[in-house]
């Protein structure tokens, strides 16, 4: 199985964040195909197809929707305090 189909069955069939064991059977892949499987499953999170959630799941990055931002005033001006300590860090 190529990584192409990989995501696809896997936008077809992953419902939840689940881990590469759960793939696994939720894809029904045989036994000798598991080792490829899951070497294709972290190259799609270094390509960014999918994403990686608490440290073991895999699960597909969420669509953003693309809102505008409000227009913002520049700044002109600051108000804070400069101090700069006794080894010349400034904060």
């Amino acid at each position: 199985m190529t990584k192409a189909d990989l995501l696809l069955r896997l936008r077809e069939r992953l419902a939840h964040p689940s881990t590469s064991d759960e793939i696994v059977r939720i894809l029904r892949v045989p036994r000798l195909e598991r080792p490829a499987i899951k070497r294709h499953l972290r190259q799609l999170v270094t390509d960014g197809l999918l994403v990686r959630v608490r440290g073991h799941l895999y699960a597909l990055p969420r669509e953003r929707r693309r809102t505008e931002e409000p227009a913002r005033a520049p700044v002109s001006e600051l108000v804070g305090r400069f101090e700069r300590d006794r080894l010349g860090q400034a904060y």
